[in-house]
């Protein structure tokens, strides 16, 4: 539940750092602290871990809260919504560059921050959840023994598992948004001539692709090795294409 939720507040105006508590304690909220400073704010997040942070942009001392706020994330996967009575453009873009979850402008009443509380909240833990599954499905495609390859609906290359950067010769940072035939093609192997690309072949009939014989990869690694190709459309929920992924497997020699 949101409202089990552990909050440290940032504020160095202790009257307005006073009402926030109060205000959320009426909802349920545990505060756990309230911080003034940016080494208050530090101390406050290694020690006590806390779910959310509402942090306001001027602090007392050196550093301001967007500058608390970056040191935190290096180290800290925590949600911030910032308090401010500024809102020129130079702060949003300041503040906009520490992916806070929400941007409150002073005077603000009760609603308002416990709204932008439950939508951080909300927000932060589905993208958490998406994280970890985005994780297990990368861990699961990278212990397979095969090179898979996922291009978007024009051919740029979106990812590669780790057995596909080994064969291929480029990290998929490398190579990420490159066309894919820029980084690996096929040709016949009797004839040595170039053959259209599996991906697309998919991204331009919206077809299956099975190549299993007389077939080489060609990469920056590798001249002309014989290989088994399989490939298939990614589709979105409403059936439209948007990309391809391909599955190659060597048919013999060591990588």
């Amino acid at each position: 539940m949101n409202e089990e939720a552990k909050i440290l507040v940032v504020e160095d105006e202790e009257i307005t750092a006073l009402e926030i508590e109060n205000s959320l304690k009426e909802v349920g909220y545990e505060v756990i602290g309230l911080a003034a400073s940016y080494h208050e704010a530090i101390d406050y997040v290694v020690s006590t871990h806390p779910d959310l942070i509402l942090m306001d942009i001027r602090l007392k001392g050196e550093h301001d809260g967007i500058r608390t706020a970056e040191d935190i994330h290096k180290i800290y996967d925590i949600p911030v919504i910032y308090l401010t009575a500024y809102s020129d453009m130079n702060t949003l873009y300041r503040a906009k560059d520490t992916n806070p979850y929400n941007y409150i402008t002073k005077p603000f009443n009760d609603y308002d921050l416990r709204a932008s509380i439950m939508i951080a909240l909300n927000n932060y833990y589905m993208e958490k959840e998406i994280r970890e599954k985005e994780y297990w499905l990368s861990s699961l495609l990278n212990s397979i023994d095969e090179a898979i390859i996922t291009t978007d609906r024009v051919g740029r290359i979106h990812w590669m598992n780790t057995h596909a950067e080994l064969i291929i010769g480029y990290e998929a940072k490398e190579v990420r948004d490159v066309i894919i035939n820029e980084v690996l093609h096929f040709v016949c192997s009797d004839t040595k001539e170039n053959i259209t690309h599996p991906s697309f072949q998919i991204l331009q009939s919206v077809i299956h692709v099975s190549l299993d014989e007389n077939i080489s990869m060609v990469t920056r690694r590798r001249s002309r090795t014989p290989v088994r190709v399989r490939g298939n459309p990614i589709l979105n929920r409403e059936d439209s294409l948007i990309g391809s992924v391909l599955f190659i497997q060597i048919v013999r020699g060591d990588i």
